[in-house]
């Protein structure tokens, strides 16, 4: 990975995973800016090129084929990732509004967040239709047709708008489900009113010839189920409604502050800069350039990547940005099912092998963005250069490493939540020490865990970090009292310092809040690395502890959570794991083992342990020790993440296997199998494995399963010793 010259002085966010964002990305991971740390942040983790989505609707190209996986090429450049959901913008805060986590800070903006179809004006348009975007949404939705037409035969689906997005998805519907009755709608007279007369012969044509039912002068009013009710004219059947109409902006543009458009979009200078604020960039359909308007296409979008690059380049530099002139013109490609149409001006013609050179290019296009490798980047000296700012970074140790108290005071303020705290003398901003009156009734529990951060947000790891090191206290049967953290943060600007410690508390303080779980206080201080350790008090009767050994013969063995985090996230730092499987990998260590717990104890477990550094068999082994006893491990009921199976068998493992692996001494398992490997992955944040009497273990999984707990079940069996290897794998 990238070394940076010099600590991090500005925070700049690109907003959207839109063609350009890609291309900034790519040229960024050649040939970054020192100085500049730079976030992504999208509510998709793979974004569809447009150029492939009717291929991808038409069943040509697969899901991988057409999607840029921005996990992976965030790694790739060296640039954090958020996976969020933006709701709306604080320019004077310079923060961005996220939905159901803090706002993110940033010093520069740039926007590339595409468009969606105008919905709004049709009533019932999101109820009982949906949008071609965001595609994630409407893929799941095309998945739901297409099932309910292979199970219960023809049905009616409408495609509402006739530009060229809505003639090539109808034409590619009906190439992927033969029995599917496709009518296209349009309010005008014409279909694709914006195209030269001769593509819409041929366009009408190849409609007519595919079997889908054009309705021209067809203005939708309203939606009801089954029916589609017109400005004029009688409703129309439909089973299935899909909008593709004008291109609509994001309604939270219109609080921003920033300068619009009369449609809603940002309006940006030759410079692709705001034409209000200067610091704020934004390309491709969120964007309208005031001096040369263009239609809202992808292929602009993709021509706008390399100057955004430059530009934005530029700026961070302290010069001016140059400008960029838009093509007035450009070929278009239009999918036909049987090939392409070609356009440009007045020419345009249709042949079958324009559908392969579509294919060429739009395979070209994505290959820059698949099969990425790690490198060494070339850094540039950008922001940072005059030599008396080196000094700053020779840092010293001891207690002068400590963060300063404006910086950490900073990140307090807008620690906007209150701990929840028990009874207990202590100030988290005043004393030295926290007093704690502990009942006599009760016993104390303690434990202290420590992780590097391992995800480049720092705010889902302060909420995984917090859950790994409450699981001691709840595989125990204890319950969380208070807490002790100690953030190790990088050197940075005061401002990205503060804003690094800001969102890992948010994270840690959200886990322990939902357990109930107080922060007395911590240390702050800086090292290399992000990284979060907690000491964790918990409570418990004198009795009633579930003790790691105390298994019994003849009980269930229930796991509570998937294995393999270990193995993708070291898949993912080598860019070779999907960026979905890192998503499934994040939502389940997110999820803390609490409700487990009181699960186990309410169904009687005799022990319990959580999974974690010595993976499955390393924490079960720990568990038979003392009690003579084996345990047959179902092979097929052990749950498994997403890609963990298949990036172990590419030979990636974490780097704590090499230690692991020695448990698998202990098993009796299959030569060459697969899933011996994930065994002894080890776990962050991992599940919660207990031994259940067999009499309560089914209704056990079943309330699990009702808690949240997807993927629990029962691994297997507890027997006496009857083999040299206490385990089995069958």
């Amino acid at each position: 990975m990238r070394v940076m010259n010099h600590p991090y002085r500005v925070d700049l966010v690109l907003l959207g995973g839109g063609h350009s964002h890609g291309i900034f990305l790519k040229m960024w991971g050649m040939n970054p800016v020192d100085g500049v740390r730079v976030t992504l942040i999208s509510e998709s983790t793979d974004t569809p090129y447009s150029g492939m989505l009717p291929g991808f609707i038409g069943g040509i190209y697969s899901h991988e084929e057409a999607h840029i996986d921005l996990r992976q090429l965030t790694e790739y450049a060296g640039v954090r990732y958020i996976h969020g959901h933006v709701e709306g913008l604080d320019i004077p805060a310079r923060q961005i509004k996220l939905a159901d986590r803090p706002p993110v800070r940033f010093d520069c903006l740039s926007f590339n967040l595409g468009s969606r179809p105008q919905m709004d004006d049709v009533e019932g348009a999101h109820e009982f239709g949906i949008g071609i975007k965001p595609v994630a949404r409407f893929w799941e939705y095309w998945s739901h047709v297409q099932e309910t037409v292979k199970r219960h035969g023809p049905h009616t689906l409408s495609v509402v708008g006739a530009g060229a997005a809505g003639v090539e998805t109808a034409i590619s519907m009906k190439r992927a489900c033969p029995q599917l009755k496709i009518q296209l709608i349009q309010k005008s007279s014409e279909i694709l009113p914006a195209h030269h007369p001769k593509v819409r012969k041929i366009m009408a044509d190849k409609l007519l010839a595919a079997g889908v039912d054009v309705i021209c002068d067809a203005a939708v009013k309203s939606l009801k189920k089954g029916n589609i009710i017109l400005q004029s004219g009688p409703p129309l059947e439909t089973d299935f409604t899909v909008f593709t109409t004008q291109a609509g902006a994001p309604q939270w543009l219109a609080e921003s502050g920033l300068k619009l458009d009369e449609r809603g979009f940002i309006a940006v200078r030759d410079t692709l800069q705001s034409a209000s604020h200067p610091f704020i960039f934004a390309v491709g359909d969120v964007a309208t350039m005031e001096d040369h308007p263009r239609p809202k296409s992808g292929v602009f979008a993709v021509r706008q990547g390399q100057p955004l690059f430059h530009h934005v380049s530029q700026y961070l530099k302290g010069q001016k940005p140059s400008q960029f002139y838009p093509q007035k013109r450009f070929l278009s490609l239009m999918y036909t099912g049987d090939g392409a149409v070609l356009s440009r001006g007045g020419l345009a013609f249709s042949h079958p092998v324009l559908a392969r050179y579509k294919d060429h290019i739009d395979r070209k296009f994505m290959k820059k963005f698949q099969n990425l490798e790690l490198r060494e980047m070339r850094t540039q000296i950008g922001i940072v250069e005059r030599s008396d700012e080196f000094e700053e970074t020779i840092r010293c140790h001891g207690c002068a490493a400590k963060v300063g108290s404006r910086i950490l005071h900073g990140a307090l303020e807008r620690l906007k939540k209150e701990p929840w705290k028990p009874k207990a003398d202590f100030a988290l901003h005043h004393d030295d020490a926290a007093i704690l009156d502990i009942p006599s009734d009760t016993r104390l529990l303690q434990t202290v865990d420590h992780l590097t951060a391992f995800v480049s947000d720092p705010y889902i790891f302060g909420r995984i970090a917090a859950n790994h090191c409450l699981s001691d206290i709840y595989a125990m049967g204890g319950k969380p009292h208070s807490a002790l953290a100690n953030i190790i943060v990088p050197y940075a600007d005061q401002r990205i310092m503060e804003e690094d410690i800001y969102q890992t508390l948010e994270g840690m303080m959200t886990s322990l809040e939902s357990s109930k779980t107080a922060l007395l206080g911590g240390h702050t201080s800086e090292g290399q690395h992000l990284s979060l350790s907690l000491t964790v008090n918990g409570l418990m009767p004198p009795s009633g502890a579930l003790a790691k050994t105390s298994v019994k013969a003849g009980h269930k063995l229930i796991l509570t959570k998937a294995l393999g985090t270990g193995v993708l996230l070291a898949a993912a730092m080598r860019i070779k794991a999907r960026g979905v499987w890192i998503d499934h990998g994040i939502s389940s260590m997110i999820m803390d083992n609490g409700a487990a717990a009181a699960c186990f104890v309410k169904h009687r477990a005799s022990a319990c342990t959580d999974v974690t550094g010595f993976g499955l068999i390393g924490h079960l082994q720990e568990m038979l020790i003392s009690e003579n006893l084996g345990a047959k491990l179902f092979r097929d009921a052990i749950p498994v993440l997403a890609g963990a199976l298949e990036v172990s068998e590419r030979g990636i493992v974490s780097s704590l296997f090499a230690q692991n692996r020695a448990f698998l001494d202990s098993l009796s398992y299959r030569d060459q199998d697969p899933k011996a490997k994930i065994l002894v992955d080890p776990q962050t944040s991992g599940g919660l494995l207990a031994a259940i009497p067999a009499e309560t273990a089914d209704q056990c999984l079943v309330d699990l399963r009702a808690a949240g707990y997807l993927d629990a079940s029962i691994i297997g069996q507890l027997e006496p010793l009857g083999t040299a290897q206490p385990m089995e794998l069958i």
